[in-house]
């Protein structure tokens, strides 16, 4: 059963594998046939990863001349097509296909200086963000533009115009558009580009938050998010619409903004990176928040399943301070129908009856004193009916519970659960066994395990 309840934990964990930024390049630039073809389109990432030929490139891009192979990287005559093929594998994603390849590679810029590739791959990655050298393109939020009229493309030359916006970043073509289809899309459709011209993006402010930009683009270079709690000034910014975020800390309501940022960009890492963040985030406070945003269309799934595996976890907690109240019928059902629910039956049965309350009350608002008055019976037995048949009296303990009592004398449940000889099976299950069996609750199981030494441990 131990085994069983960490399978459903990492169900509950289970999510697309999203791909990292080596990834995205690779299947960029590598063709049908296997192979690694350059083009001016890498340029830029060979500037930054040979400093020792970053003269001969500049020289290359001014000539609009891009037969690499033949003009920059200069092989030994030895070298093998497939060793080059890894060195370049390498050298624009910062990968090999093998650790013996890897080591292969090393070798061969040892014995070739020119090849030297002196920094990681990430750390060249974030430089180049950070710099914007030999951009291609720039992002623009539209609400830095004001009235300008901004063109699809600008020679460089031309740049100092555009000294007047409040605030742009200088990007790379191949790095948003291998890692994005949105962005693919985009660039893709501007065939009339001028050679050597400057791609202009304008992103509409009110889908992608200017002050969550330079935080978008540099997870295209680093796949990675920083602190989301830093700079607060921007708390009173639309983050998200949804209302019952608005009491959330300023780091939540970023993550779940980037994450619907990450499904207009169809980039998935950057919304399986926000997800992560807002998981980290769990808390009794956040869950309900969290699980309500979640459920909604534009919410995740992931979520949703962390938020219910954390009031698993925690229901006896969460029952006891009325925040369960705020679940929905099915989000209740689903919580009783789970064998690995962390309570015993009687906590069960108490916060099923104080949802059913709390729903039946809703019903029947006092209208006169406007304030919701103590609900009948009848409502609270009508409100309490879907979920009783996932309540598993037979294993309740104490059976002879004033509480239970009290709930049969009041009607709340009209049949008490009976045996063929008519004889009630409230608390029984543990004596004789029943078609269903008790719940994982780990205190439960502790006692049994050292009780029978050990016995059912499997």
């Amino acid at each position: 059963m131990e085994r069983l309840r960490s399978f459903c934990m990492l169900a509950d964990n289970a999510r697309a594998s999203s791909t990292t930024l080596s990834e995205d390049i690779l299947k960029t630039i590598i063709q049908e046939n296997g192979e690694i073809k350059l083009s001016r389109h890498i340029l830029f990432i060979l500037h930054q990863r040979l400093p020792s030929l970053r003269h001969r490139i500049t020289e290359l891009k001014k000539e609009n001349s891009y037969n690499l192979l033949n003009c920059l990287l200069k092989f030994p005559e030895s070298c093998e097509k497939d060793l080059e093929q890894e060195y370049l594998r390498l050298l624009l994603t910062g990968k090999c296909k093998s650790k013996q390849w890897k080591a292969e590679v090393e070798n061969l810029m040892r014995k070739a200086s020119n090849l030297y590739i002196p920094n990681s791959f990430k750390t060249d990655m974030k430089i180049l963000f950070d710099t914007g050298k030999t951009y291609d393109a720039i992002v623009i939020p539209s609400d830095s533009v004001g009235t300008m009229v901004i063109p699809l493309s600008i020679h460089p030359e031309e740049i100092e115009t555009l000294s007047t916006i409040s605030y742009r970043k200088n990007v790379h073509r191949l790095i948003l558009s291998s890692r994005s289809s949105f962005f693919r899309k985009l660039f893709d459709r501007r065939t009339d580009c001028p050679l050597g011209h400057i791609s202009l993006v304008v992103l509409d402010s009110s889908i992608i938050p200017s002050h969550l930009l330079k935080i978008v683009l540099s997870f295209f270079y680093t796949n990675e998010l920083p602190s989301l709690d830093m700079d607060s000034s921007e708390s009173s910014c639309d983050l998200a619409s949804d209302c019952e975020l608005a009491d959330l800390s300023i780091s939540i309501r970023r993550a779940v903004a980037l994450f619907g940022v990450g499904k207009i960009l169809q980039l998935t890492s950057l919304m399986q990176a926000a997800e992560d963040k807002i998981v980290f985030e769990l808390s009794y406070t956040t869950v309900l928040p969290l699980l309500q945003w979640a459920e909604r269309d534009h919410g995740s799934s992931y979520i949703s399943r962390n938020c219910m595996a954390f009031i698993r976890e925690n229901f006896h907690h969460l029952s006891q301070t009325g925040i369960l109240t705020g679940l929905t019928t099915e989000e209740m059902i689903k919580l009783l129908q789970d064998d690995y629910l962390q309570a015993h039956e009687l906590d069960v049965l108490r916060a099923a009856l104080r949802w059913a309350e709390n729903v039946a009350r809703e019903k029947e608002p006092d209208i006169i004193k406007k304030r919701k008055r103590e609900p009948s019976n009848d409502l609270i037995r009508n409100a309490l009916a879907p979920l009783l048949p996932y309540i598993r009296l037979e294993y309740i303990l104490p059976a002879n519970c004033p509480d239970l009592a009290k709930v049969f004398q009041s009607g709340l449940i009209r049949n008490p659960p009976t045996a063929i000889d008519g004889s009630t099976t409230i608390g029984r299950g543990w004596d004789y066994g029943d078609s269903r069996s008790p719940r994982f609750y780990k205190p439960y199981v502790e006692i049994f395990l050292e009780l029978n030494a050990n016995e059912w441990s499997e």
